[in-house]
């Protein structure tokens, strides 16, 4: 009886512990979450500011296009590198390690629940009187620019956005 009791205490406290680990991390991945949509070229494509592509931020199903044929459920930016000799990963596909936010010079990430960190859209005719996103256009935070320092469209259209990763170690 007192194994069962010990046992019980065990899986209760374990629970409790775990739960309260959770809360931390969904509190520290607390942000605004915005998408926008790839759709040039015959290819329809769900972007969100937290590093998940190809997933629909409204059915959280399949999110890729290909002449309104579903292609791809969802996918994500995944990076590696090395930092002072440890190898650090973060990934983005179901769930994420990313906020839509930007690194200060101290490397500290700010920003999270800001909507000037949403994923900005241009495509070729854009100007700052058709598209607030060209008007907004977030060259302080690195978006790539012309040599008149007017948003740089790559292709027929660009999407950008700033990341930062939410999964630091403590």
């Amino acid at each position: 009886m007192d194994k069962i009791k010990i046992t019980l205490v065990l899986i209760i406290l374990t629970t409790l512990l775990s739960a309260e680990e959770n809360k931390k991390t969904s509190l520290t991945k607390t942000s605004i979450v915005s998408a926008t949509y790839f759709d040039i070229n015959r290819i329809t494509m769900a972007v969100k500011n937290n590093g998940v592509f190809a997933n629909d931020p409204e059915t959280l199903t399949n999110g890729f296009w290909y002449d309104d044929v579903s292609l791809i459920w969802t996918s994500g930016l995944w990076l590696a590198a090395r930092v002072d000799s440890q190898v650090r990963a973060s990934a983005s596909d179901y769930s994420t390690d990313f906020v839509g936010s930007a690194i200060d010079e101290q490397g500290s990430p700010f920003g999270k629940d800001d909507s000037t960190f949403r994923v900005y859209k241009i495509t070729r005719g854009d100007n700052e009187i058709n598209n607030p996103d060209y008007a907004e256009w977030p060259r302080q935070f690195g978006a790539p620019v012309d040599n008149n320092g007017n948003p740089r469209l790559i292709g027929d259209q660009t999407l950008w956005c700033s990341f930062a990763n939410v999964c630091e170690e403590d």
